[in-house]
């Protein structure tokens, strides 16, 4: 009785479990970016002047991807600029601002590691001129 019962117990758990990691097909696709655009692509501002920022993100197609947030993607080589892509000029010059996408990586399997991971940027220039006079 005891054999059983712990074999039924076994079969019933398979019964459970399988189902959670089967794959319905439902899953949705991964996500692979191609490109991104920043615009806009070229502003102009004084010293400082705040200048916003976006990014786009599209797949191999040229379909925007919408729903692939960027928030925090934004560097600059002079100036600030903060997760959502505001940018304060404090710095007379031009400037360049990038958005950087680090995707995921899906490497054939036995590829030694480390894998890098994919990096995609997008950038813009902004022109800071000088400040005005007082």
């Amino acid at each position: 009785m005891k054999k059983v019962l712990f074999f039924s117990l076994i079969a019933f758990s398979f019964l459970v479990v399988i189902p959670i990691f089967a794959d319905n097909g439902n899953d949705p696709a991964p996500v692979t970016v191609a490109s991104i655009q920043v615009f806009p692509p070229m502003a102009f501002t004084r010293y400082g002047g705040e200048v916003e920022f976006t990014a786009r993100a599209y797949d191999k197609d040229g379909n925007w991807l919408k729903d692939l947030d960027l928030t925090g993607c934004w560097t600059t080589s002079a100036g600030l600029i903060d997760d959502f892509g505001r940018y304060i000029a404090n710095v007379v010059g031009y400037h360049t601002v990038t958005c950087t996408y680090t995707g995921p990586y899906e490497a054939p399997i036995g590829t030694p590691l480390p894998i890098e991971p994919v990096l995609i940027e997008g950038t813009a220039s902004v022109d800071v001129g000088e400040e005005r006079p007082r």
